[in-house]
């Protein structure tokens, strides 16, 4: 299957994780580019501490509907609010003015763009 993008809160205080938005990839490189690309904006002083915050945003590479890709997830890196904002500001927004409950979301979040898109906000 096609590998995608996902952004994904880490809601911490209740203990779940939320997908908010997915970029579509013609290949697992492109895939991978893309999120070193975004993962460059993110100065390791301005990443947020998933042991101290409510909450973190991460940029996860799946390989089809539910395969995450573990050779990615060591790569990842918290986002920073501002760049998570400025990749997916309405999906941001609309988490963070409800903060759902984790459990109670179900199906996939919405495919926003292809990763050239986000690779370029």
């Amino acid at each position: 299957m096609t590998p995608h993008i996902e952004l994904t809160a880490g809601d911490h205080e209740q203990n779940g994780f939320v997908g908010l938005a997915i970029w579509m990839a013609e290949t697992m490189d492109e895939a991978m580019a893309a999120i070193a690309r975004v993962n460059a904006l993110c100065p390791e002083d301005a990443q947020p501490d998933p042991k101290a915050d409510p909450f973190t945003l991460i940029l996860d590479v799946h390989t089809g509907e539910s395969g995450l890709c573990a050779d990615h997830v060591a790569d990842s890196v918290p986002l920073p609010l501002q760049v998570a904002m400025r990749i997916a500001g309405d999906q941001v927004a609309g988490w963070l003015a409800t903060r759902p409950d984790p459990d109670t979301i179900h199906g996939y979040p919405p495919v926003i763009g292809s990763v050239g898109e986000i690779a370029n906000a």
